[in-house]
């Protein structure tokens, strides 16, 4: 089972999410994938442990073996009965220290469910902490050292090193010693020295809502705001009016798009300008650039057109399975910082016999006139599409013209009126929740997986014109996706041949990676390798 950290310092682990099963051991070995630098920060010199905690508030501390390979830094991770002694959520955070402990540094994984055991009981390993867990970590290392010399101690060093340390009842923490196979007691302390205190917080409390100050009670007397409604026949109600947070009813809803925050997109291609004049590419994740050119900016992303005259430019996304929405009321909104079209613009969603080919508003708002900004919204009732299955969400400036739009965020939700963002005192809007990034990668992988760097594959399958491969992928994907890559070479392991001109395509996937398939007729190769140049992707979008 192989993880991928990325540059944000989060590593996609939802591949593990219900994997384990409580009281499992030894089963799973899982491989972290590190760059060998960040910053300044040697990777490969630090000492690195995985760190488990539970909704349960256990918590498992385990070291890492630590591969330096060419280009990257792998950490492997068996996984024992420590952490699988708790079934439910768990944190998962990789944890690198120096020998002197000047350097810290955290990798977070997503959250994954520990299935419960259907018999027997499990006790939870005791808390622990980074200074407790170092000494740990070089007992480890000194194990492997010693395995040279003295294969006994080296065991019984292994042996400490996969128990964790815990706070005794004295306040102190108690490490496993492997010769007398007994805790004993360490010199570090739980606690440290109380710090000084800090100045008096605020008591709290709503000071107003709106401007309007709360009475006696503590109660609020605010009026929503107005949205507009439209069906296939057209507008219904008036210009979609100022929306704030007394709007919302309840909890903020969720959000059905992904990779709606474009403040930090996810981005895989990398690229801070797609073209998309004349054509309806995907630009960053999961967002196609209608008749436009897109550009990635400081606090969101710019439709345009890159000066030429253009006729119905567009921001817009796909949805699928939208037979589950037919008939509900749903509300699409898109928050929109700079407007600098020459003509009207619409929010609203979009369908058609595919994802390019939009012919019918199922959804429309008012015309936003050219230079408004703000946050601009559409609600009514889904209709029945019929044949047409595949959905847009979109924001669209109507009619040629030569203008840009800069846009902060997008939101579909299933009930009426929006929840995106509201304005504080100063009329500013403000989102009422971040994305966590991580989560959204792992939703944009689902539809696209494009790798990075030179990675080197074995093939686990040789017939006479062709070579199998397994590919593994942070996420299950979507479908069989499509397979490009910029140079892809397959180098025989029992002579120095190799070539480059191979067919490829993706046969299969499984939970867990894709089966990419080379054609080449009468290769004869008995057993290769495949170097896939970074850059490889694999596409599965609607």
């Amino acid at each position: 089972m192989n993880i991928q950290a990325n540059d944000r310092k989060q590593i996609n682990t939802a591949v593990l999410d219900h994997l384990f099963t409580q009281g499992e051991a030894g089963a799973d070995v899982v491989s972290i994938h590190l760059p060998l630098r960040y910053g300044q920060a040697d990777l490969a010199a630090l000492v690195w442990s995985v760190q488990l905690v539970s909704e349960k508030d256990s918590f498992v501390s385990k070291a890492l073996e630590k591969e330096v390979a060419e280009e990257e830094l792998i950490l492997r991770w068996t996984v024992d009965e420590d952490c699988t002694a708790v079934s439910g959520k768990v944190s998962v955070t990789v944890v690198g220290v120096s020998e002197d402990g000047g350097t810290v540094i955290k990798f977070d994984g997503n959250r994954i469910f520990i299935k419960e055991a259907a018999y027997g009981s499990f006790t939870p390993t005791p808390d622990t902490m980074a200074a407790a867990l170092l000494q740990v970590q070089k007992a480890a290392e000194e194990a492997a050292s010693a395995a040279k010399s003295a294969n006994e101690d080296a065991q019984a060093a292994q042996k400490a090193s996969a128990r964790s340390p815990y706070i005794g009842e004295d306040g102190y923490w108690y490490v496993f010693d492997g010769e007398s196979g007994m805790y004993q007691k360490s010199d570090i302390a739980a606690a440290g020295p109380a710090g000084p205190a800090g100045p008096k917080g605020d008591p709290g409390g709503v000071l107003t809502v709106n401007g309007q100050s709360p009475d006696g009670d503590g109660n609020v007397n605010v009026q929503a705001g107005v949205t507009s409604v439209f069906g296939r026949e057209g507008a219904v109600t008036a210009q979609p009016g100022d929306y704030n947070i007394s709007q919302i009813t309840g909890a903020v809803r969720p959000n059905l798009l992904d990779n709606w925050y474009f403040g930090n997109p996810v981005n895989q291609r990398g690229q801070t300008e797609y073209d998309g004049v004349g054509a309806y590419p995907y630009a960053f994740d999961r967002w196609i650039a209608r008749g436009s050119v897109l550009t990635l900016v400081d606090g969101g992303v710019e439709i345009g057109t890159g000066g030429a005259q253009v006729n119905n430019i567009a921001l817009q996304t796909s949805i699928e399975n939208t037979e589950n929405l037919v008939g509900k009321k749903v509300t699409i909104s898109f928050l929109i910082s700079e407007n600098n079209a020459t003509n009207d613009t619409y929010v609203g969603i979009f369908y058609g016999a595919s994802s390019v080919n939009m012919t019918l508003w199922a959804l429309q708002s008012a015309a936003i006139p050219a230079g408004a900004t703000g946050l601009f919204s559409a609600t009514g009732v889904l209709p029945d599409m019929g044949t047409h299955k595949a959905m847009n969400p979109c924001l669209r400036v109507q009619g040629t013209q030569s203008g840009s739009l800069k846009v902060t965020a997008a939101k579909l939700e299933i009930g009426e009126g929006q929840t995106l963002a509201h304005q504080d005192a100063d009329g500013n809007w403000v989102l009422n929740e971040i994305p966590d990034y991580a989560e959204e990668l792992a939703k944009c992988q689902r539809y696209q997986v494009i790798m990075s760097g030179l990675a080197r594959y074995r093939t686990i399958l040789v017939q006479a014109n062709s070579l199998d491969f397994y590919i593994p992928t942070p996420v299950t994907m979507r479908a069989v996706p499509a397979f490009s890559v910029p140079t892809a070479r397959i180098t025989s392991f029992t002579s120095s041949a190799s070539f480059t001109d191979a067919t490829w395509s993706v046969v299969n996937i499984n939970p867990a990676g894709v089966y990419l398939r080379a054609t080449k007729s009468d290769h004869g190769f008995t057993d290769a390798r495949a170097d896939l140049e970074g850059g490889a992707i694999f596409d599965a979008n609607l």
